[in-house]
Order: structure tokens, then C-alpha cells, then sequence
């Protein structure tokens, strides 16, 4: 059994003080270490909205898909946009 914990930057959330993930600690196979897995911020939000651009619109995203992606990118931190 692998516990995963999402690890979060205090106060990064433009509406919320713990923000959203942007990434996770995962122990080993052999329990020995710990390892800091870095993904883009959100990620539990993001890679939906990625899979349905590959695999629904075949990269050419609707108004609707187009929205959402930009309502998440409202939800990053600035010093994520840089």
C-alpha cells in the first residue's frame, strides 16, 4: 500500500489561504525515501482539461474548453504565469 499526500504553498490561492496542489510526496517502493513528485499548479484540474484537448477536440479546443482553461489560469499564482 503507497500513501500519497498532495503538498500545497501556504497562502498561493488567489480565494483560498492553502491554495491548490502543486504536486505530491510519495514514499518509495522499498520505503527508504520520500520522493517530491513536481507537477503544474492544480494539476487535479489541469490534466482533465489536457486529456479532453488531446483525446475529445484533437487540439482544437471550443469556446467552451477555451473558458475553462482560462478560468484556471485566473486561479494560478502570478509567479506561475512568468
Amino acid at each position: 500500500m503507497s500513501i500519497v499526500m498532495e503538498v500545497f504553498v501556504s497562502s498561493s490561492g488567489k480565494y483560498s489561504d492553502l491554495g491548490h496542489p502543486f504536486g505530491y510526496l510519495k514514499a518509495s517502493t522499498t520505503l527508504t525515501c520520500v520522493n517530491l513528485f513536481v507537477m503544474p499548479y492544480n494539476y487535479p484540474v489541469l490534466l482533465p482539461q489536457l486529456d479532453d484537448l488531446f483525446k475529445v477536440h484533437k487540439l482544437k479546443p471550443n469556446l467552451k474548453w477555451r473558458q475553462t482553461f482560462e478560468n484556471y489560469l485566473k486561479t494560478m499564482p502570478p509567479y506561475y504565469l512568468l
